[in-house]
């Protein structure tokens, strides 16, 4: 429900606020839609509350780059000696390994690879091939016993 009564009574209030306004000698102004009647032109005076920089922000902070690891050193290294090889049409070159340090590198296709890190490699998966290749056979040879017995 609608308090009509307490409405009237701050309409009534509202009035005789205005009417006091008029006969101090003030005047009032009717404002075209959209205005707000404040003045644009002057910047609001705020208290600051914040503690000012110390650094001129108008200035970009002139930052020094960090000294490349020792990772993307050897990568940009390999990446220049790999760029000459291609260039005097070699597919080997002398780059540094993580493990084996200045060694030579192989370029095959879009990649290079440590010559000593493949052989490594290479034998570690011969060993692994064996070891199968050792199992299967004992297996199948045992399966060849006890279906010889039957």
């Amino acid at each position: 429900m609608i308090n009509v009564s307490h409405n009237v009574a701050r309409s009534q209030e509202l009035a005789d606020q205005i009417s006091a306004f008029l006969a101090a000698g003030n005047s009032i102004k009717e404002l075209a839609p959209g205005e707000t009647g404040l003045i644009e032109n002057k910047p609001i005076q705020r208290p600051s509350t914040y503690k000012k920089a110390s650094k001129n922000l108008n200035k970009p902070e002139v930052k020094e780059a960090p000294e490349p690891s020792e990772y993307l050193k050897r990568i940009n290294f390999n990446r220049t000696e790999r760029h000459k090889a291609e260039l005097a049409g070699s597919s080997f070159f002398n780059g540094k390994c993580a493990n084996h340090g200045l060694s030579q590198f192989q370029i095959i296709a879009d990649r290079h690879y440590c010559t000593e890190c493949r052989k490594e490699s290479a034998r570690k998966t011969d060993i692994k091939r064996k070891q199968r290749y050792a199992m299967f056979r004992s297996q199948h040879a045992q399966n060849a016993q006890i279906n010889a017995h039957k």
